[in-house]
């Protein structure tokens, strides 16, 4: 038992970690392509989903844009931050896991109606040549509405846990 705890504590930790790492560079690289793309380095150009003929006012929308998508990514990397560090300090059965839970879940649903937003927005306002011109909902948008469809019914499963245990510690 003592060993499974110190395996879990440790898988916690190194979870919280890679959600911090998340948080930081995700706005940070996303912005950082954005902003040097239109500085024609060769390593940007790696980077598919941005046009290669951005002007500087291309880049401030795209900029706008994408923030809130990281901004949204962001929220939820911490939800998931603070759901391992709360299982590190003991909690699992308790309103605030179910809510951190939920959170993630409808977060995971608006990313794709987000992304769609984010397509309309930017065929709207950049009129570029190698600009793609159609608005899709993709396997990944389908697989984040599956995802968080799964964490909203395992917040309700962490819920139901929650009761058992109250029930469960009134016996006693």
């Amino acid at each position: 038992m003592v060993r499974t705890q110190t395996k879990l504590i440790r898988w916690c930790r190194a979870l919280e970690i890679a959600m911090l790492a998340g948080m930081l560079v995700m706005p940070l690289l996303g912005q950082g392509m954005i902003w040097f793309s239109h500085l024609s380095l060769p390593t940007v150009s790696l980077v598919s989903s941005l046009p290669a003929d951005l002007t500087l006012a291309d880049s401030r929308l795209y900029s706008v844009v994408f923030l809130i998508s990281d901004i949204l990514n962001g929220f939820i990397l911490f939800q998931f931050y603070q759901f391992f560090k709360s299982i590190r300090g003991g909690e699992i059965f308790s309103d605030k896991q179910v809510r951190k839970i939920l959170l993630a879940g409808i977060g995971f649903i608006i990313i794709p109606i987000l992304s769609l937003i984010n397509s309309v927005t930017l065929f709207l306002f950049i009129e570029t040549p190698s600009q793609a011109k159609n608005f899709t909902f993709t396997s990944n948008d389908i697989s984040y509405v599956i995802i968080g469809a799964g964490l909203i019914i395992m917040s309700h499963i962490i819920n139901l846990g929650k009761k058992i245990q109250d029930e469960q510690d009134l016996v006693i």
